[in-house]
């Protein structure tokens, strides 16, 4: 199997596995990638394998994985990172979307403080007026009507 294939059937599994596809479905994937039957009931049991191994790595940040010897079988190592990759993604998202909403509601609160404590003590009344009657210009002198 090509590097190509590798990486086209463990996309495949990965993708089948977060949709829940069930294990035929996905095997019938596999075969139209050029796979017989058997070799892609083989490849399902050993992608899944992989993914979950590298997700377990990454969850125990690799205390999981001190038996796993990269190199012995490609395809099991292109799973592997995988997992190991999307649990690292996953994670990233899942934080980046928590301080973006713990920025929205600080934001509100600070708002709504700030609007609170601004309003007090800021009056609405307009302006004074200036101390001059409207009927005498600056100099003192009164207008005539």
């Amino acid at each position: 199997m090509t590097a190509a294939q590798q990486k086209r059937c463990v996309s495949i599994v990965s993708d089948s596995l977060q949709r829940r596809l069930s294990a035929r479905e996905t095997e019938q994937l596999l075969v139209t990638v050029g796979l017989s039957q058997s070799e892609a009931s083989i490849a399902f049991d050993l992608i899944r394998q992989g993914i979950q191994s590298g997700v377990n790595a990454a969850v125990t940040d690799g205390m999981s994985a001190k038996n796993y010897k990269p190199g012995e079988i490609a395809l099991y190592d292109a799973a592997f990172d995988n997992g190991y990759r999307a649990f690292k993604r996953e994670v990233r998202r899942v934080w980046i979307k928590r301080l973006f909403w713990i920025l929205v509601i600080t934001s509100l609160v600070i708002f709504a403080i700030v609007r609170a404590v601004g309003g007090e003590s800021t009056s609405h009344a307009p302006p004074p007026q200036s101390q001059i009657p409207l009927n005498m210009d600056p100099t003192g002198k009164h207008y005539k009507h």
